[in-house]
């Protein structure tokens, strides 16, 4: 793994960008931005500790979104390849990291069935009855 350091407004990968790592922030904070939408939001901030862009280590997807340094941060870049090869000695690791997709995935899937729901069915109005 390389380690990387970010001043604060720093860029650490682009939405859209091609993923090829994922990363963790072993300190400082991050903020993950929306920028392509038709005003930029926050998505959320990353303390110190979590992972980044972790789907990119099983995936080569484009970023879902940017992320920001918010203070001075220091961060560890496991490159796809280097992932893979150290599942493929470490089986157990495996396993649990397949445990956190799925309930990742499942959270996911669940928000996006919550915004279906919200957004393309209508409300349900009961019928009226008329005399």
């Amino acid at each position: 793994a390389d380690q990387l350091r970010l001043a604060a407004g720093d860029i650490l990968f682009q939405e859209g960008d091609l993923a090829d790592a994922g990363y963790v922030l072993t300190s400082g904070r991050l903020e993950m931005v929306e920028e392509k939408a038709a005003r930029p939001r926050v998505l959320c901030e990353v303390l110190s500790g979590a992972l980044v862009g972790e789907s990119a280590l099983l995936i080569a997807l484009p970023r879902p979104a940017t992320a920001r340094a918010l203070e001075a941060s220091t961060l560890l870049r496991i490159s796809r390849a280097t992932f893979l090869r150290v599942l493929e000695g470490f089986p157990e690791a495996a396993v649990q990291l397949r445990a956190v997709f799925a309930g990742r995935l499942e959270a996911t899937l669940g928000a996006l069935d919550t915004l279906r729901r919200e957004k393309l069915e209508p409300p349900f109005r009961p019928p009226v009855r008329r005399r």
